[in-house]
């Protein structure tokens, strides 16, 4: 991942830049961000992820986005997206520029194969403080979860079930379905 040398942007401006083929880009207080595009492994926890969101959705009704950008901070312009986020809610997503301003309840982060683990982290920190009810850090090479819920991290063997608990009434998912 390389961050570009430029000045300090606005979510406006951010909002109208034009996409960069094969990059993935988020805007951390002010500066954009590139990655490159997924890998496959990624990818496939992605699509099984979706399911579980999709399967819960059917059940529950609200609304499941994939890698859709967050803005969790407006005094320093930041916008970062999970790779999946659950809102029970349709008419409480709030949206700016876009982008959602008001936290899911339940998300889903994925550690790709050659992202820095330090920059993984840094979203996950962002995410965390935006207030996401519930996220959940799958490593697709260790086939773990890490659980981040209010103050408290827990983690998953692949022979581990998640559940939504109170944040997401009735959603399960079987660790192991996660690398299936």
């Amino acid at each position: 991942m390389s961050v570009l040398q430029q000045p300090l942007i606005t979510l406006e401006q951010y909002a109208r830049l034009p996409d960069r083929d094969g990059m993935i880009d988020d805007l951390i207080a002010g500066e954009v961000v590139y990655r490159p595009l997924h890998s496959a492994l990624h990818g496939l926890v992605s699509g099984n992820v979706c399911m579980a969101f999709h399967e819960y959705r059917q059940r529950n009704g609200g609304s499941a986005t994939l890698r859709c950008g967050m803005v969790v901070a407006r005094t320093s312009d930041t916008v970062v997206s999970a790779d999946a986020a659950f809102w029970r809610d349709r008419e409480s997503m709030v949206v700016e520029q876009g982008w959602p301003t008001v936290p899911p309840q339940g998300a889903f982060e994925i550690v790709d194969t050659d992202e820095p683990y330090s920059e993984v982290m840094r979203r996950v920190r962002l995410l965390v403080g935006f207030g996401i009810g519930v996220l959940w850090l799958v490593d697709p090479t260790e086939e773990f979860v890490t659980e981040f819920r209010s103050e408290s991290v827990r983690l998953f063997a692949r022979s581990a079930t998640l559940d939504g608990g109170a944040v997401l009434p009735g959603f399960s998912c079987k660790v192991a379905d996660l690398f299936a």
